[in-house]
Protein backbone atom coordinates (compact mmCIF):
# COMPACT_ATOMS: atom_id res chain seq x y z
CA UNK A 1 0.00 0.00 0.00
CA UNK A 2 2.86 2.49 0.88
CA UNK A 3 4.40 1.68 -2.29
CA UNK A 4 1.01 2.69 -4.26
CA UNK A 5 1.02 5.56 -2.88
CA UNK A 6 3.92 6.80 -3.58
CA UNK A 7 3.98 5.78 -7.00
CA UNK A 8 0.38 7.75 -7.47
CA UNK A 9 2.72 10.63 -6.00
CA UNK A 10 5.89 10.23 -8.14
CA UNK A 11 4.39 9.37 -11.56
CA UNK A 12 2.40 13.20 -12.04
CA UNK A 13 5.79 14.16 -11.46
CA UNK A 14 7.12 11.81 -14.16
CA UNK A 15 5.01 13.14 -16.43
CA UNK A 16 5.26 16.58 -15.75
CA UNK A 17 9.32 16.42 -16.34
CA UNK A 18 9.01 14.97 -19.34
CA UNK A 19 6.83 17.08 -20.72
CA UNK A 20 9.93 19.45 -19.91
CA UNK A 21 12.12 17.37 -21.55
CA UNK A 22 9.51 17.74 -24.75
CA UNK A 23 9.97 21.09 -25.15
CA UNK A 24 13.20 21.34 -24.76
CA UNK A 25 14.03 19.07 -27.36
CA UNK A 26 11.32 21.56 -29.27
CA UNK A 27 13.83 24.25 -28.66
CA UNK A 28 16.88 22.62 -29.08
CA UNK A 29 15.24 21.88 -32.86
CA UNK A 30 13.15 24.74 -33.73
CA UNK A 31 14.77 27.89 -31.76
CA UNK A 32 17.58 28.25 -34.27
CA UNK A 33 15.68 27.93 -37.48
CA UNK A 34 14.80 31.97 -38.68
CA UNK A 35 11.94 33.38 -40.95
CA UNK A 36 12.09 37.25 -41.85
CA UNK A 37 9.19 39.45 -41.91
CA UNK A 38 8.71 43.11 -42.76
CA UNK A 39 13.07 42.98 -42.01
CA UNK A 40 12.69 41.62 -38.76
CA UNK A 41 14.34 37.99 -38.48
CA UNK A 42 12.37 36.00 -35.89
CA UNK A 43 12.78 32.03 -34.58
CA UNK A 44 10.68 29.87 -35.82
CA UNK A 45 8.93 29.19 -32.56
CA UNK A 46 7.03 32.69 -33.21
CA UNK A 47 3.56 31.77 -35.29
CA UNK A 48 2.18 34.15 -37.30
CA UNK A 49 -0.56 35.50 -34.88
CA UNK A 50 2.06 36.10 -32.57
CA UNK A 51 4.64 38.24 -34.89
CA UNK A 52 1.56 40.09 -35.88
CA UNK A 53 -0.73 40.33 -32.99
CA UNK A 54 0.18 39.75 -29.53
CA UNK A 55 3.84 40.40 -29.35
CA UNK A 56 3.35 43.81 -30.89
CA UNK A 57 0.37 44.72 -28.43
CA UNK A 58 2.59 43.53 -25.80
CA UNK A 59 5.36 46.21 -26.88
CA UNK A 60 2.20 48.94 -27.63
CA UNK A 61 1.94 48.78 -24.27
CA UNK A 62 5.45 48.88 -22.76
CA UNK A 63 5.21 52.23 -24.60
CA UNK A 64 2.20 53.14 -23.26
CA UNK A 65 3.19 52.51 -19.70
CA UNK A 66 6.84 54.49 -20.76
CA UNK A 67 4.16 57.66 -21.51
CA UNK A 68 2.59 57.11 -17.73
CA UNK A 69 -0.30 56.24 -19.24
CA UNK A 70 -2.54 53.41 -17.04
CA UNK A 71 -2.22 49.76 -17.65
CA UNK A 72 -5.81 49.67 -17.79
CA UNK A 73 -5.97 51.79 -20.36
CA UNK A 74 -2.89 51.12 -22.65
CA UNK A 75 -2.80 49.01 -25.80
CA UNK A 76 -4.07 49.09 -29.15
CA UNK A 77 -7.34 48.21 -30.66
CA UNK A 78 -8.71 44.71 -29.28
CA UNK A 79 -8.19 42.49 -32.86
CA UNK A 80 -8.55 39.09 -31.52
CA UNK A 81 -7.37 37.98 -27.69
CA UNK A 82 -7.71 40.68 -25.65
CA UNK A 83 -5.74 38.52 -22.53
CA UNK A 84 -2.77 36.86 -23.84
CA UNK A 85 -0.95 39.86 -25.26
CA UNK A 86 -1.45 41.13 -21.81
CA UNK A 87 -0.41 37.91 -20.39
CA UNK A 88 2.75 38.27 -22.78
CA UNK A 89 3.56 41.36 -21.34
CA UNK A 90 3.29 40.79 -17.73
CA UNK A 91 5.78 38.16 -18.36
CA UNK A 92 8.40 40.17 -19.85
CA UNK A 93 7.64 42.47 -17.06
CA UNK A 94 8.49 39.56 -14.52
CA UNK A 95 11.17 38.21 -16.25
CA UNK A 96 12.58 40.75 -18.88
CA UNK A 97 12.25 44.35 -17.19
CA UNK A 98 10.18 45.04 -19.81
CA UNK A 99 12.76 44.63 -22.67
CA UNK A 100 11.00 45.23 -26.01
CA UNK A 101 10.39 42.06 -27.74
CA UNK A 102 10.65 43.86 -31.42
CA UNK A 103 14.43 44.88 -30.91
CA UNK A 104 14.97 47.81 -33.60
CA UNK A 105 18.52 48.24 -33.78
CA UNK A 106 19.18 44.29 -34.12
CA UNK A 107 15.90 44.07 -36.28
CA UNK A 108 15.20 40.76 -34.56
CA UNK A 109 12.18 40.07 -33.23
CA UNK A 110 12.88 37.79 -29.41
CA UNK A 111 10.71 37.47 -25.89
CA UNK A 112 13.78 36.51 -23.84
CA UNK A 113 13.64 33.63 -21.84
CA UNK A 114 10.23 32.37 -23.77
CA UNK A 115 11.44 28.80 -22.81
CA UNK A 116 9.76 29.53 -19.08
CA UNK A 117 6.72 30.98 -20.84
CA UNK A 118 6.46 27.75 -22.56
CA UNK A 119 6.88 26.06 -19.20
CA UNK A 120 4.62 28.10 -17.38
CA UNK A 121 1.38 26.96 -19.80
CA UNK A 122 2.64 23.37 -19.30
CA UNK A 123 1.99 23.99 -15.67
CA UNK A 124 -1.03 25.71 -15.45
CA UNK A 125 -2.40 23.14 -17.91
CA UNK A 126 -0.66 20.05 -15.58
CA UNK A 127 -2.27 21.30 -12.43
CA UNK A 128 -5.59 22.45 -14.08
CA UNK A 129 -5.51 18.34 -14.87
CA UNK A 130 -4.80 18.16 -10.99
CA UNK A 131 -7.96 19.79 -10.02
CA UNK A 132 -9.56 17.41 -12.14
CA UNK A 133 -9.18 14.89 -11.24
CA UNK A 134 -9.64 16.07 -7.55
CA UNK A 135 -12.78 16.79 -8.92
CA UNK A 136 -14.35 13.64 -10.85
CA UNK A 137 -12.53 11.43 -8.36
CA UNK A 138 -15.34 11.73 -6.05
CA UNK A 139 -17.73 10.83 -8.54
CA UNK A 140 -16.30 8.37 -10.90
CA UNK A 141 -14.04 5.66 -10.33
CA UNK A 142 -9.92 6.83 -9.33
CA UNK A 143 -8.92 4.89 -11.86
CA UNK A 144 -11.31 5.99 -14.08
CA UNK A 145 -10.40 9.55 -13.15
CA UNK A 146 -6.65 9.02 -13.39
CA UNK A 147 -6.75 7.94 -17.11
CA UNK A 148 -9.21 10.42 -18.10
CA UNK A 149 -6.37 13.03 -16.52
CA UNK A 150 -3.61 11.19 -18.09
CA UNK A 151 -4.83 10.98 -21.59
CA UNK A 152 -5.30 14.84 -22.43
CA UNK A 153 -2.04 15.11 -20.30
CA UNK A 154 -0.02 13.30 -22.98
CA UNK A 155 -2.56 14.47 -26.23
CA UNK A 156 -0.11 14.96 -28.74
CA UNK A 157 -2.69 17.19 -30.34
CA UNK A 158 -3.30 19.31 -27.26
CA UNK A 159 0.06 19.38 -26.00
CA UNK A 160 1.26 20.79 -29.59
CA UNK A 161 -0.71 23.78 -28.33
CA UNK A 162 1.72 23.93 -24.73
CA UNK A 163 4.62 24.56 -27.23
CA UNK A 164 3.28 27.42 -29.02
CA UNK A 165 2.28 30.98 -28.55
CA UNK A 166 -0.67 30.41 -29.73
CA UNK A 167 -4.00 31.04 -26.87
CA UNK A 168 -5.22 27.46 -27.38
CA UNK A 169 -2.69 26.42 -24.52
CA UNK A 170 -4.27 28.44 -21.66
CA UNK A 171 -7.42 28.64 -22.78
CA UNK A 172 -8.00 24.99 -22.50
CA UNK A 173 -6.41 24.92 -18.86
CA UNK A 174 -9.33 27.15 -18.35
CA UNK A 175 -11.87 25.36 -19.76
CA UNK A 176 -10.77 22.40 -17.55
CA UNK A 177 -11.02 24.61 -14.24
CA UNK A 178 -14.58 25.74 -15.47
CA UNK A 179 -15.73 22.42 -15.92
CA UNK A 180 -14.00 21.76 -12.15
CA UNK A 181 -16.05 25.49 -10.83
CA UNK A 182 -18.88 24.07 -12.57
CA UNK A 183 -19.11 20.46 -10.99
CA UNK A 184 -18.17 21.81 -7.36
CA UNK A 185 -21.23 24.48 -7.25
CA UNK A 186 -24.11 24.38 -5.18
CA UNK A 187 -24.70 27.83 -4.11
CA UNK A 188 -26.18 30.36 -6.36
CA UNK A 189 -23.42 32.41 -5.26
CA UNK A 190 -21.35 30.23 -7.07
CA UNK A 191 -22.47 31.00 -10.72
CA UNK A 192 -21.59 34.04 -10.29
CA UNK A 193 -17.55 34.01 -10.44
CA UNK A 194 -18.27 31.27 -12.79
CA UNK A 195 -19.52 34.09 -14.60
CA UNK A 196 -16.82 36.28 -14.28
CA UNK A 197 -14.68 33.22 -15.41
CA UNK A 198 -16.19 32.62 -18.05
CA UNK A 199 -16.05 36.39 -19.02
CA UNK A 200 -11.98 35.75 -18.13
CA UNK A 201 -11.84 33.22 -21.39
CA UNK A 202 -14.03 35.32 -23.43
CA UNK A 203 -11.05 37.56 -23.11
CA UNK A 204 -8.72 35.30 -23.94
CA UNK A 205 -10.97 33.43 -26.52
CA UNK A 206 -14.22 34.58 -27.90
CA UNK A 207 -15.79 31.11 -28.54
CA UNK A 208 -16.32 31.13 -24.88
CA UNK A 209 -19.46 33.54 -25.49
CA UNK A 210 -21.66 30.88 -26.69
CA UNK A 211 -20.17 28.43 -23.10
CA UNK A 212 -23.45 30.27 -21.21
CA UNK A 213 -25.70 28.17 -23.41
CA UNK A 214 -23.95 25.04 -22.15
CA UNK A 215 -24.12 25.86 -18.69
CA UNK A 216 -27.81 26.42 -18.69
CA UNK A 217 -28.24 23.14 -19.89
CA UNK A 218 -26.38 21.51 -17.46
CA UNK A 219 -28.67 23.78 -15.00
CA UNK A 220 -31.68 22.77 -16.54
CA UNK A 221 -31.12 18.93 -15.59
CA UNK A 222 -30.17 19.87 -12.12
CA UNK A 223 -32.73 18.15 -9.71
CA UNK A 224 -34.08 21.35 -8.39
CA UNK A 225 -36.71 23.81 -8.52
CA UNK A 226 -37.08 26.22 -11.25
CA UNK A 227 -36.50 29.76 -9.31
CA UNK A 228 -33.48 28.62 -7.91
CA UNK A 229 -32.26 27.66 -11.62
CA UNK A 230 -33.26 30.61 -12.80
CA UNK A 231 -31.47 32.60 -10.11
CA UNK A 232 -28.48 30.60 -10.78
CA UNK A 233 -28.47 31.70 -14.69
CA UNK A 234 -28.71 35.38 -13.73
CA UNK A 235 -25.94 35.11 -11.49
CA UNK A 236 -23.74 33.39 -14.36
CA UNK A 237 -25.42 35.90 -16.84
CA UNK A 238 -24.43 38.78 -14.53
CA UNK A 239 -21.26 37.84 -13.82
CA UNK A 240 -19.82 37.58 -17.76
CA UNK A 241 -21.73 40.91 -18.21
CA UNK A 242 -19.44 42.42 -15.97
CA UNK A 243 -16.08 41.40 -17.43
CA UNK A 244 -17.74 42.82 -20.92
CA UNK A 245 -18.51 45.79 -19.47
CA UNK A 246 -15.12 46.08 -18.27
CA UNK A 247 -13.40 45.42 -21.90
CA UNK A 248 -16.24 47.91 -23.58
CA UNK A 249 -15.27 50.51 -20.75
CA UNK A 250 -11.56 50.14 -21.02
CA UNK A 251 -11.95 50.91 -25.10
CA UNK A 252 -14.10 53.71 -24.10
CA UNK A 253 -11.74 54.68 -22.02
CA UNK A 254 -8.93 54.01 -24.12
CA UNK A 255 -10.25 54.55 -28.00
CA UNK A 256 -13.35 56.85 -27.29
CA UNK A 257 -15.41 53.95 -28.12
CA UNK A 258 -17.62 51.15 -26.49
CA UNK A 259 -17.15 47.64 -27.78
CA UNK A 260 -16.37 44.61 -26.50
CA UNK A 261 -16.02 42.28 -29.85
CA UNK A 262 -12.78 41.91 -31.63
CA UNK A 263 -12.59 43.35 -35.15
CA UNK A 264 -11.47 40.00 -36.07
CA UNK A 265 -14.97 38.91 -35.65
CA UNK A 266 -16.37 41.72 -38.69
CA UNK A 267 -12.71 41.26 -40.62
CA UNK A 268 -13.16 36.90 -40.82
CA UNK A 269 -16.82 37.97 -42.37
CA UNK A 270 -15.43 39.69 -45.29
CA UNK A 271 -12.39 37.62 -45.37
CA UNK A 272 -14.62 34.04 -45.81
CA UNK A 273 -18.08 35.03 -46.92
CA UNK A 274 -18.73 38.18 -49.08
CA UNK A 275 -16.37 37.11 -51.82
CA UNK A 276 -17.98 33.86 -52.10
CA UNK A 277 -21.36 35.23 -51.74
CA UNK A 278 -20.85 37.44 -54.51
CA UNK A 279 -18.97 34.89 -56.86
CA UNK A 280 -22.24 32.67 -56.57
CA UNK A 281 -25.02 35.37 -56.54
CA UNK A 282 -23.11 37.12 -60.12
CA UNK A 283 -21.52 33.72 -61.26
CA UNK A 284 -18.25 35.47 -61.56
CA UNK A 285 -14.58 33.84 -60.62
CA UNK A 286 -13.43 34.02 -56.87
CA UNK A 287 -10.70 37.10 -58.66
CA UNK A 288 -13.12 38.94 -59.73
CA UNK A 289 -15.39 38.85 -56.53
CA UNK A 290 -12.14 40.10 -54.29
CA UNK A 291 -11.67 42.81 -56.98
CA UNK A 292 -14.96 43.85 -57.06
CA UNK A 293 -15.06 43.98 -53.20
CA UNK A 294 -12.06 45.69 -52.85
CA UNK A 295 -13.53 48.55 -55.48
CA UNK A 296 -16.66 48.63 -53.30
CA UNK A 297 -14.79 48.63 -49.93
CA UNK A 298 -12.17 51.89 -51.25
CA UNK A 299 -15.40 53.79 -52.75
CA UNK A 300 -17.06 53.64 -49.35
CA UNK A 301 -13.84 54.91 -47.93
CA UNK A 302 -13.51 57.44 -50.25
CA UNK A 303 -17.54 58.97 -50.24
CA UNK A 304 -17.72 58.34 -46.71
CA UNK A 305 -14.41 60.13 -46.17
CA UNK A 306 -14.04 57.50 -43.30
CA UNK A 307 -10.14 57.77 -41.40
CA UNK A 308 -9.26 54.42 -40.42
CA UNK A 309 -6.27 55.56 -38.19
CA UNK A 310 -9.46 56.95 -35.58
CA UNK A 311 -10.07 53.84 -34.26
CA UNK A 312 -13.57 55.00 -34.11
CA UNK A 313 -14.52 54.30 -37.73
CA UNK A 314 -12.95 51.50 -38.74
Amino acid sequence: MPNKKLLNVIFPFLLLLFSILIANFYFKKFENNFFNKDNYKYSSLYQEDTISYYFPLSDKIINDKSEKKSFFISGDNYINSFLYPRIIYIFNYIFNNNEKIFNEEENKVLLKNHEFFIYLQILVFYFSLVFLYLTIKRDLNRNLSKIICFFLFLNPIIFQYHLSFYTESLFLSFLILSICFLLRSKKIIHFLFIGIFIGIMYMQRTVALIYPLVILTYILLLNENLSRKIFKFISLMSGMILILFLIGFHNLNRAGIFYFTPTQTKLDLQTYLEAEIIKKSEKISYNEARKKLKNFNSDVLKNYKYNLSNEAER
